[in-house]
């Protein structure tokens, strides 16, 4: 099949139901990834996808992908492995929206929940599995997952697997699935790592990667604050009380400190919460979901959720510690300033973090500017105002009837 030339989603050569789901989500017009991806996926090519958080990469496979499945054929035939739970959760919710109307089933399979529970799921026939790799592993070797019949292999954010130790389970999975498939891979950086995964698995890929003037969404702004232990506490509550964003992100380094943090802060005049690894499953999931839907409007968290959370309405991050490695500030930051929205990230730093400070602004291309203090002009200038109602009243739908189409 040949790629197709396209502008806008209703062109694509795809089902129906399809099109009037993307029409429904607000899908118009593609992101730069998304236009360069789905025709040569649709085509069956390899593909090696780069390009910077919240540009619409998940969109940019799973649209094509749902668009080649065979809802009459109840084997899976479709396999996306994600580094976290939370963005396998994230992943799933897109293609739950994809496929309204389609026949088509799927299901995300990861850790914290009955092996015995998902297995039953499973025999019920899925056409298309997300999971994180130690939970597929695990179901493969318990033989209640059968990858024989997949004819697409996908990896999103493969450099984050490998950092995490995944390699010998993408390994295992990869290699009990059909010699013949289209292989898909999404990641920030080509490592060697991931170069390893291209020439061992993929068939003369396609690399698309979209470059940008700095590494974060041209529409985020980025200023440091110098604090140092307790004021770090008294500056982010008036930061919360002078801004008011509806939706607002804070990183702490060290999971016992966050719920401590949440604690400190709470009397901003927003609803406060916490999310680290350390929660139950079930309990991230309603803070997730909570978030999402703006009954929570300031989460203190571990970078758990940097990658994980796909909030489309978040309007300011806070990095109560700034990170040690300048990508994990890349991922903090990257969930505000998306669909073209202004999005402010605040560090907190000392004379101690300054170091770091100048390699985040090498390695990501920004400058972080002080922030100016807290005048009574301030919400002219970057202050937000507050969310529009709309018929959804979901942050996750926040932006999507934009021209520009959801990133997704």
């Amino acid at each position: 099949m040949d790629t197709v030339e396209w502008t806008r989603f209703e062109e694509l050569p795809i089902p129906e139901a399809l099109k009037a789901n993307l029409a429904r989500l607000g899908f118009q017009e593609p992101t730069p990834i998304q236009s360069a991806t789905i025709s040569k996926v649709l085509a069956g090519k390899d593909v090696i996808g780069q390009s910077q958080t919240g540009s619409g990469k998940t969109a940019a496979y799973l649209v094509p992908v749902i668009a080649r499945l065979d809802a009459a054929n109840p084997a899976v035939q479709a396999i996306v492995l994600t580094p976290t739970r939370e963005l396998c959760v994230q992943v799933a919710e897109v293609a739950h929206d994809l496929i309204q109307d389609t026949g088509l089933r799927v299901m995300a399979i990861f850790g914290g929940f009955s092996l015995d529970i998902q297995s039953a799921a499973l025999r019920q026939g899925v056409q298309l599995v997300l999971g994180t790799p130690g939970r597929v592993k695990d179901l493969m070797m318990r033989d209640r997952l059968d990858l024989s019949h997949v004819r697409n292999f996908i990896l999103d954010e493969a450099d984050e697997m490998l950092d995490m130790g995944f390699l010998n389970d993408i390994t295992y999975i990869a290699n009990r699935t059909p010699k013949v498939r289209q292989n898909i891979l999404f990641s920030a950086t080509v490592a060697p790592g991931v170069k390893q995964l291209i020439n061992e698995y993929m068939n003369y890929p396609d690399h698309i990667e979209i470059k940008q003037a700095t590494r974060t969404a041209d529409t985020l702004s980025h200023h440091f604050i110098n604090a140092n232990g307790p004021e770090k506490d008294s500056t982010i509550r008036k930061l919360l009380s002078t801004l008011k964003p509806g939706a607002a992100l804070i990183f702490s380094n060290k999971k016992q400190a966050v719920s401590r943090i949440a604690s400190a802060i709470r009397g901003c005049g927003l609803t406060i919460d916490y999310l680290h690894g350390g929660r139950e499953q079930d309990e991230r999931m309603r803070i997730m979901r909570n978030f999402r839907e703006g009954r929570i409007g300031a989460l203190v968290c571990t970078d758990v959720a940097s990658r994980g959370l796909d909030v489309l309405s978040v309007e300011l991050v806070v990095n109560y510690d700034l990170p040690r490695e300048p990508d994990v500030y890349i991922h903090r930051v990257g969930r505000t300033g998306r669909i073209g929205e202004k999005g402010m990230a605040i560090s907190l730093v000392s004379h101690h973090d300054m170091a770091i400070l100048r390699r985040i602004e090498s390695h990501a291309r920004i400058q972080l500017t002080p922030y100016p203090g807290f005048p009574a002009s301030a919400s002219s200038n970057t202050g937000f105002s507050k969310r529009p109602s709309d018929e959804k009243n979901s942050r996750r739908y926040k932006g999507h009837r934009r021209q520009s189409g959801p990133r997704r």
